[in-house]
């Protein structure tokens, strides 16, 4: 026990005097009465000739003495050692991912946490404060370091689940720079670990706890939509769309799958999903109305986000492929694509400027092109490609892919071998698509609307023309292309930022969302670079000197990590106890307070004697 105060100690001289007021002689006035016959005790007090007393039992004597140590006490401010979470600050990490919205009994893992997070912070201290970093799609700071409950609470309220993932990583990072500034920190991360490497916790220097809310959910996911082109009929329109979905569970799932324009229901059709599967499914004649189209898994999981889609239906009934050159594989795999028309001519028949949707050369190229769309196999070194040609290799070997690309669904570039292939180096803007060890097998990259697909080797020169990867890919192909032709209808996704091309006059392009926020982004080139968290529909604006016609355009939420709803990692193994707990401190206890409080109390009991009890 330690005496901040001790000087207070030296009032202690009040006691004496508070006895001696007890001892003296009372001074009495005269009065006469008729009889001393009840005053027996008084009579001997006013015969006493000493000015002192006999110091007799009185409770208020005790009362007053009692206020007068637990005021000088408390005066002396006397403290005691003890484990104390004063002065702690914590360190709300919180994420915000598209998981985080799966409900377990109507109530979802989000709204869990936070109700934990409000209880949290109504049992802080006079002297904790809490700091919120809100861990979304992108890392920031919701709120600094402040001890105001209701700030606190206000800025808990105006948090929201997005549709993407977490970037969990940066903000640990973030909270641990964070919290080197500060004494006495502590983290909480908040989240459900879906698709998160705990291992970027192990090394932490600062205290962490986790609360990891909900449970294990049962979830069916749509992973890919996209609606392919018109069917031929013209009596009754329709259009042919591609679904993808995958089942989470152990159990075989059969659904219905609905088809919306608008909010019409057009159409019924079905689904089967074998145990932890991925199923794509390609739905021809869906009749066609005027709007946006809505496809929706009629089933109940724990995830509601990933159960819906939406699409642009074309506004043409084809798209104009051309092949410029001789390979009657490519010919053979193109010819199967619903919604194209296919042509063929030789290289020399070949002139610049035709007037079509996407080319293919295979072992040539022209030495210039104008802006479009085009796909080269093994081409010569030119100018406008999105890669530097050199040496050839042999056998290179697969060993990554971009497997999120849409060219890349459901492609499993490991399962084909090339024998020889040019060496090609990417030039600022490009992404390889395909690394193999020695050289990138697919190149893409974009130069003033020229748009290319660069495969460094000849078809007859591996075994892709032989494997089932190998129509799959040309269907990506052409229908990643058919995003830039009238026919589009792949719209945007909600992780990441898409480039959107738009008038190259226009300024800034306005997004109004599914949920009437207004967004705004710049214009570079004739692309909008576009960034958004929601999955819906939205209206789309290109701001320039002169009036333009809104348009519609879709985002979806296509993340296969975020619907496996899973709970893998059993994050007490990797520190705490997975519980939301308050770091003990070595400290002081002031019992001042208290002291204060007692000696009040004691004053109410003198009161209550006085008046009350006649003492």
């Amino acid at each position: 026990m330690t005496i901040n105060n001790p000087i207070a100690l030296a009032f202690a001289a009040v006691i004496p005097v508070i006895i001696a007021l007890y001892l003296l002689r009372l001074k009495r006035k005269k009065k006469v009465i008729s009889s001393t016959f009840f005053w027996t005790e008084m009579v001997q007090d006013l015969q006493a000739n000493v000015p002192f007393q006999k110091l007799r039992w009185n409770i208020l004597l005790l009362l007053q003495i009692l206020i007068a140590i637990a005021v000088l006490l408390a005066m002396a401010d006397f403290a005691v050692k003890a484990q104390l979470n004063e002065g702690q600050l914590t360190i709300f990490v919180i994420d915000t991912s598209a998981s985080m919205s799966a409900s377990h009994g109507g109530t979802s893992r989000f709204s869990s946490a936070i109700g934990d997070l409000k209880a949290y912070s109504r049992r802080l201290s006079d002297r904790e404060q809490v700091m919120i970093i809100d861990a979304g799609e992108y890392a920031r700071v919701a709120l600094e370091f402040t001890d105001r409950v209701m700030e606190i609470e206000r800025t808990l309220d105006n948090l929201y689940t997005q549709d993407t993932r977490s970037d969990l990583s940066t903000a640990f990072s973030l909270a641990v720079s964070k919290a080197a500034e500060v004494d006495q920190p502590k983290i909480v991360i908040v989240s459900d670990f879906t698709g998160i490497d705990t291992g970027i916790f192990t090394d932490s220097s600062v205290p962490i706890t986790f609360l990891q809310p909900g449970r294990a959910g049962q979830n069916i996911a749509i992973t890919d939509f996209m609606i392919t082109g018109l069917s031929e009929s013209t009596e009754n329109p329709g259009f042919h769309a591609f679904l993808a979905a995958r089942n989470f569970t152990d159990q075989t799932v059969h659904c219905d799958v609905e088809f919306y324009v608008g909010d019409l229901l057009v159409d019924v059709r079905s689904m089967e999903i074998d145990p932890g599967s991925r199923t794509g499914r390609v739905y021809s004649d869906i009749p066609l109305a005027e709007g946006v189209v809505r496809v929706e898994l009629d089933i109940e999981d724990d995830l509601d986000i990933d159960n819906v889609a939406w699409g642009m239906p074309p506004t043409d009934d084809s798209m104009d492929v051309l092949v410029a050159g001789d390979n009657q594989f490519l010919l053979l795999a193109l010819s199967g694509i619903p919604g194209i028309q296919l042509y063929r001519i030789s290289q020399a028949e070949y002139v610049p400027g035709a007037d079509y949707d996407l080319t293919f050369f295979t072992g040539w190229a022209p030495e210039v092109l104008p802006s479009g769309n085009y796909v080269f196999f093994n081409p010569p070194p030119r100018d406008y490609l999105p890669c530097e040609i050199s040496d050839t290799v042999s056998n290179p070997v697969v060993i990554d892919w971009d497997e999120g690309h849409p060219i890349l669904r459901f492609v499993n570039p490991g399962s084909f071998r090339v024998f020889t292939a040019s060496t090609i180096e990417p030039v600022a803007g490009a992404v390889s698509l395909i690394e193999a060890d020695s050289t990138p097998l697919m190149v893409y990259g974009e130069r003033n609307y020229l748009r290319s697909l660069v495969f460094p080797f000849e078809l007859t020169g591996s075994d892709l023309i032989m494997v089932p990867t190998f129509p799959i890919l040309m269907y990506n192909i052409v229908s990643f292309f058919r995003t830039y032709s009238e026919s589009g209808s792949s719209g945007l996704r909600t992780q990441g930022i898409e480039a959107v091309r738009v008038d190259a006059l226009a300024e800034k392009v306005r997004l109004t969302g599914p949920d009437g926020i207004e967004l705004e982004f710049p214009i570079d080139s004739g692309h909008a670079f576009i960034d958004v968290n929601r999955a819906g529909v939205y209206t789309m604006e290109e701001i320039s000197g002169t009036d333009s016609d809104p348009t519609m355009i879709v985002a979806n939420f296509f993340d296969e990590g975020e619907s496996d709803i899973a709970i893998h990692e059993d994050v007490s193994d990797v520190t705490g106890d997975g519980n939301i707990m308050r770091f003990e401190i070595e400290g002081e206890k002031h019992l001042w307070k208290w002291l204060s409080v007692l000696a009040l109390f004691i004053l109410c009991g003198e009161w209550y004697f006085y008046h009350r009890k006649g003492f």
